[in-house]
């Protein structure tokens, strides 16, 4: 998911309430704002008939609440343990440092291969279903996809997309917008994120 997600409580990027469900290779961009139970991928998860799992997801949004159990990943925890599997969030971008389940990593790791596929990595015992792709590239045999080094994960039937940050100087500045953008994402905001100055 991309956007923002305003609420008061069980408030998530994705999910409010996971009850005792299984959510799985998923992500949220989302910014998440609310009170209590406030989480980058889910506001709050419950044991239900059997345990909650959250499996191979991620969060990058910047989470923010006004009252009890903010988390990067997962806002609060209740009746018995979530079981997060290989599961992070973004601790740069999200503003949080503390998550009811997941792994914090920085931005830099999040759009590294190696710290969804090398079992060394903190937080991680299984490998993801991940291959390294470049621009126009695909393989349609992994559940996951990424630009190594240059942009978070992203699943199988979604276009490449990568991080790129300009600087830019008084004056004139150029730059290029990829032929091929579908009519209403060919505009300045749609492909510069954030504030820009005339």
């Amino acid at each position: 998911t991309m956007g923002s997600v305003m609420g008061t409580n069980m408030v998530g990027g994705l999910v409010g309430w996971n009850i005792g469900g299984t959510i799985a290779d998923s992500y949220s961009r989302a910014s998440v704002n609310g009170a209590d139970e406030v989480g980058g991928l889910v506001g709050r998860s419950s044991v239900g008939r059997g345990a909650a799992y959250l499996q191979r997801s991620y969060s990058t949004g910047a989470v923010s609440g006004s009252g009890d159990d903010i988390g990067g990943l997962l806002g609060r925890a209740t009746g018995g343990p979530t079981v997060d599997e290989h599961c992070y969030w973004d601790t740069q971008t999200s503003g949080a440092a503390m998550s009811a389940g997941g792994t914090g990593k920085t931005t830099a790791e999040l759009m590294r291969l190696e710290t969804f596929t090398d079992t060394d990595t903190v937080g991680l015992d299984e490998a993801w279903d991940m291959a390294a792709v470049g621009h126009g590239e695909t393989d349609p045999m992994a559940t996951w996809k990424i630009v190594d080094g240059r942009g978070y994960p992203f699943l199988n039937w979604e276009r490449v997309r990568v991080e790129v940050q300009l600087e830019l100087k008084a004056g004139w500045n150029m730059v290029a917008v990829p032929r091929g953008l579908a009519a209403g994402e060919d505009t300045v905001e749609k492909v510069f994120k954030g504030d820009i100055g005339a």
